[in-house]
């Protein structure tokens, strides 16, 4: 029950309640996390996600390519370097797509009660 309530499996509650037990549960908060430390810092990965938004009018397009994204974090010293196949996993890992009613307030003309409309 208490799997399906957290969206867990069965296994993952059982470790849980094992470290809890043999810890407590104030030492499990304060624990340090194992395995190393995020090579691109949240900073750095905000600063990729501004670098993905600015425009590359000299190109003709609104947004520059993985590659350029890439590239133009090691030139700025964002990071120290990053595989092209790295920048869209940040990217996606930002913040979640909108849906229709975030959508409809950037759309000028657009309600709610108009997406409501449409999709219903």
């Amino acid at each position: 029950m208490i799997a399906r309530e957290l969206g867990v499996s069965v296994q993952t509650v059982c470790l849980w309640r094992k470290r809890i037990a043999r810890h407590g549960v104030q030492r499990i908060r304060e624990g340090e996390r194992s395995g190393h430390p995020p090579r691109i810092t949240h900073e750095a990965r905000l600063q990729l996600i501004a670098l993905a938004c600015e425009a590359q009018e000299p190109e003709g397009r609104l947004t520059p390519t993985l590659d350029e994204i890439a590239a133009h974090a090691a030139e700025r010293g964002v990071v120290e370097q990053i595989s092209r196949s790295e920048v869209p996993r940040i990217l996606q890992a930002g913040e979640p797509a909108p849906g229709p009613a975030m959508a409809a307030q950037s759309r000028p003309g657009f309600s709610r009660e108009d997406v409501a409309r449409q999709s219903g």
